[in-house]
């Protein structure tokens, strides 16, 4: 049991003797009326066990003291006070709805989902009624899903003054959108194909934000009232990080009809013009964006509708910009990252120089070598790539190993 769990424990012992106090069965369906209360500002005016137990509900098992919360910890807290139990078993009613097969919610958190929005609660239980809202808040003003909580802070705390689209937000975002494209374009049609990822440019994002932040001028003009400058009085915020991430990522891909020109040119002998690629290229493109806008209503706007590697750039920005505690122990993010950086440039030259055979590891057809069957089912280059262990080399196995869900993966092969 955690630490966590052991603070959290009392009140569990609460709930269960204000349960058998009362001479109710858990199956027993509650009235719900409230008792008038004081009007709560602050997480502050919980006792310590109500606040330990929220934190419980809410997966931050990393905090160990009550006087140093995370802001979102405080807004929930907030928000658990103003919230009444009719409104708390509605979103309960909803949840398990919603959430019915939903492959990505806590089986237990569910189950509490259920017992809520059927038995009720006890409006005397104070532990219960601090749970149900707890579970209400969350679904309403959060995200059910650790995951999507630990990059992501609530909606409702987002702080609409802090400056997104400036000059130098789209200097750099246009900058390294029309390197990325094209090296990713040129180095598609290798064997085993190069690219940079989104995560290597947010890496040279930040210091180049701080550099401009600090060096470049703040030249400008105005226009109506609006100021237009190379530089701006504030430092480079994650927003800006953020805006110059999405723009790169959402063009940084190759072209779908790449390979369709290149069919047509070599294996055709079709000599295609330039403005038949442009128009086709472009044409697909759109129609692309143009179905992305019709399916935000079932990709993007539901709760569940979770993107894991979407999550990843998130984490990898608020690592970047969000300062380090100077009394944390341990290791820091930098030194952990520049400690893998060094170790993964060593690495590297053993697949793709030194020892190719781990570029992709085809052990299984070196037992029979002359065995086409075997060859086609678990070989890497040319078969299904059935195997195991199938390569040593990351631009082989890619980060999508470690951030696509298995649920996920396994879909896709069914």
């Amino acid at each position: 049991m955690s630490d966590l769990e052991k603070k959290a424990a009392t009140t569990v012992d609460v709930a269960s003797k204000s349960t058998d106090d009362n001479g109710s069965s858990s199956k027993d369906h509650y009235i719900t009326e409230e008792k008038p209360i004081e009007f709560i500002t602050s997480i502050k005016s919980y006792s310590d066990e109500q606040v330990w137990h929220l934190l419980k509900v809410l997966n931050y098992d990393d905090v160990k003291d009550l006087n140093d919360l995370p802001p979102e910890v405080e807004f929930l807290g907030t928000k658990v006070h103003e919230i009444t139990i009719d409104e708390s078993l509605e979103i309960m009613k909803d949840a398990i709805e919603y959430h019915d097969n939903d492959p990505n919610i806590d089986e237990d958190q569910y189950q509490a989902f259920i017992k809520y929005a059927e038995e009720g609660v006890d409006p005397n239980n104070e532990v219960a009624v601090f749970e149900l809202k707890a579970l209400a808040v969350l679904l309403r003003d959060h995200s059910p899903y650790p995951e999507v909580r630990a990059v992501c802070p609530p909606a409702m705390m987002d702080d609409p003054t802090i400056p997104i689209e400036t000059f130098r937000a789209y200097f750099f975002a246009l900058l390294w959108l029309i390197f990325s494209a094209g090296f990713n374009e040129l180095f598609s049609h290798r064997l085993v194909s190069i690219s940079i990822s989104t995560s290597v440019i947010q890496m040279f994002l930040y210091p180049m934000g701080k550099f401009w932040e600090r060096w470049i001028p703040s030249w400008g003009f105005s226009v109506r009232g609006h100021r237009f400058a190379l530089n701006i009085d504030t430092p480079w915020t994650d927003k800006e990080q953020m805006f110059c991430t999405l723009i790169i990522a959402i063009s940084m891909g190759t072209f779908y009809t790449s390979y369709n020109i290149l069919t047509q040119k070599i294996y055709y002998g079709q000599d295609v013009s330039f403005g038949y690629q442009f128009w086709l290229s472009l044409s697909v493109q759109f129609m692309g964006f143009g179905f992305a806008g019709i399916l935000r209503r079932f990709v993007v706007y539901p709760v569940k509708a979770v993107w894991p590697t979407s999550l990843s750039t998130i984490a990898l920005n608020k690592a970047l910009l969000t300062p380090e505690d100077p009394n944390e122990k341990g290791i820091s993010r930098y030194t952990f990252f520049f400690s893998c950086m060094i170790f993964m440039f060593i690495y590297t030259w053993f697949p793709t120089f030194i020892f190719n055979a781990l570029n992709t590891f085809n052990w299984m057809s070196w037992i029979a070598p002359n065995n086409w069957n075997l060859a086609a089912i678990t070989g890497g280059v040319s078969g299904v790539g059935i195997n195991p262990i199938a390569s040593f080399d990351w631009n082989v196995i890619t980060s999508s190993s470690l951030l696509t869900p298995w649920f996920s993966m396994s879909t896709q092969y069914a």
